[in-house]
């Protein structure tokens, strides 16, 4: 493709491991997910790290405050949609269910 563009109504992530899978899907970073953490996420972050952090998603990402578009959006809808769950699911969903009311009874 000669463009990729990533669409997201939720906040940049808080934590620059969460960051890792977007900025990576854009432009890919040459490490691991594990490397990203240990360079931007482990132990004291040092305001460099921060700093580099804010660089690379500068670089990838356009910010728009609520309050900046909120004149420019459409009014909420919301609406309730009922979904059929396979019986397969249903019966494992009973089974965790119970394993956690029996735990709770031993506490």
């Amino acid at each position: 493709a000669v463009r990729a563009v990533l669409v997201t109504g939720t906040p940049t992530p808080k934590h620059a491991s969460e960051a890792f899978a977007l900025v990576h899907a854009l432009r890919p970073l040459g490490c691991t997910h594990r490397q990203w953490c240990d360079r931007y996420s482990a132990g004291p972050r040092a305001p460099s790290r921060e700093a580099e952090v804010a660089a690379l998603l500068a670089e990838v990402m356009v910010r728009r405050a609520k309050r900046d578009v909120l004149d420019q959006l459409p009014d909420k809808r919301r609406q309730r949609i009922a979904l059929q769950l396979p019986a397969s699911a249903a019966a494992a969903m009973k089974r965790v269910a119970a394993a956690a009311t029996s735990d709770e009874q031993h506490f």
